[in-house]
């Protein structure tokens, strides 16, 4: 499945679940993660930007988890501790 497939698919995933009522027993979200080729990254980005931007006009609610720059901050901070 090339990227393009996967973001439609993620697609779907997003509108479907934004417009559930209900959640599970432990109030849980939904959430999808999927791999991508790197040389996507931009259309990945720009995609995830437009796509959050329409939902939040939708007013459903949104939380964007990235990996990349989560990891970044933990190691820029693991790195800043250690010279200490």
């Amino acid at each position: 499945m090339n990227t393009d497939q996967k973001l439609n698919k993620l697609d779907d995933f997003l509108h479907t679940i934004s417009t559930e009522t209900t959640t599970g027993l432990g109030g849980e979200a939904g959430y999808y993660v999927f791999s991508y080729d790197p040389k996507d990254e931009m259309k990945v980005r720009s995609w995830i930007t437009r796509e959050i931007e329409a939902l939040r006009q939708a007013h459903r609610p949104v939380v964007e988890f990235d990996l990349y720059k989560i990891m970044t901050t933990l190691l820029a901070d693991k790195a800043s501790s250690e010279k200490v």
